[in-house]
């Protein structure tokens, strides 16, 4: 027994380093690189399941986005189990020195099948060391971690089992202008399955529950907007100056005991041909006898 064990694992040696070889296993995942695309610098695996990274690139081109990952360092405990189900599942994913783009395709792809693909999974993940985080337009930096799991197949549903993410000193900035500065956020999120394609979703975030905490120098509320415009007749600007909130969310809508706190500004409301200029504070909920 102990000699058919010892000949499996130099055949797993032999075969998986193989395959994780850098100049081997890219052209092997990526098939259509102008789609979906994936290199690293050096891969290996010793124990059954278990992977080890460094300089992984990960990127491809979702309808009008362009998005691309980089980690520096990271291993994962692959369950080897799933994959005859055409099911990716890391276990216990740890990650350091990431570099995270999300950018606007010029044209939008089209999807070249319509049945569900693999599924991607990750359970238990931890995620340290993230660099700034470009979103479209805006940039996210300061002391960034994040753990949690997440759950997708290919052209099928999304799932977001639980996420922790955690913005320390933080720092956004826009399109020539600084957003927000001074930053400590911490969010715990749950998003139920949903079919991304599946068309218009109803909300700033649908489907998602949690609770998220804000501390911070903001330079415009106008993010408000997407919770409290009944019309998109309806704008809200202004707000420069401190913000605490504590916001409790369920499948995208808030609920109590939510509460928001700004500091004195000025703030401008239109709603179609009016508009209104003040200078006071926002209040929403109330924070007397809440626990921390």
């Amino acid at each position: 027994l102990l000699f058919i064990l010892a000949i499996s694992w130099v055949v797993y040696l032999v075969a998986v380093n193989v395959l994780l070889h850098p100049g081997i296993g890219p052209g092997l995942f990526s098939r259509h690189p102008e789609r979906f695309h994936i290199t690293w610098d050096r891969a290996w695996s010793i124990l059954p399941g278990a992977v080890h990274v460094r300089g992984l690139e990960i990127g491809g081109h979702s309808r009008t986005t362009l998005w691309d990952l980089h980690v520096d360092r990271g291993r994962v405990l692959v369950n080897l189990a799933a994959l005859p189900f055409r099911t990716f599942h890391g276990v216990l994913p740890r990650a350091s020195g990431v570099d995270l783009q999300l950018t606007k395709a010029d044209t939008e792809l089209k999807p070249r099948k319509t049945t569900p693909g693999w599924r991607i999974a990750f359970s238990w993940a931890k995620v340290e060391a993230i660099r700034p985080i470009t979103l479209f337009d805006h940039i996210i930096e300061g002391d960034i971690r994040a753990s949690g799991g997440v759950s997708t197949r290919a052209r099928a549903d999304f799932k977001l089992p639980a996420a922790l993410l955690v913005i320390g000193n933080g720092r956004i900035t826009g399109p020539n202008a600084v957003l927000a500065e001074d930053l400590d956020l911490h969010a715990r999120i749950s998003i139920d399955a949903y079919d991304p394609g599946g068309g218009a979703l109803g909300g700033p975030l649908p489907h998602a529950s949690g609770r998220l905490r804000v501390v911070g120098e903001l330079a415009d509320l106008s993010f408000l907007d997407a919770y409290l415009a009944s019309t998109a007749a309806l704008s809200f600007h202004g707000g420069a100056g401190l913000v605490e909130a504590d916001l409790h969310l369920e499948d995208g809508r808030i609920v109590d005991p939510s509460w928001l706190e700004t500091s004195r500004s000025t703030y401008r409301f239109s709603y179609l041909d009016y508009t209104v200029d003040g200078t006071g504070r926002i209040l929403i909920g109330d924070r007397t006898g809440i626990e921390d």
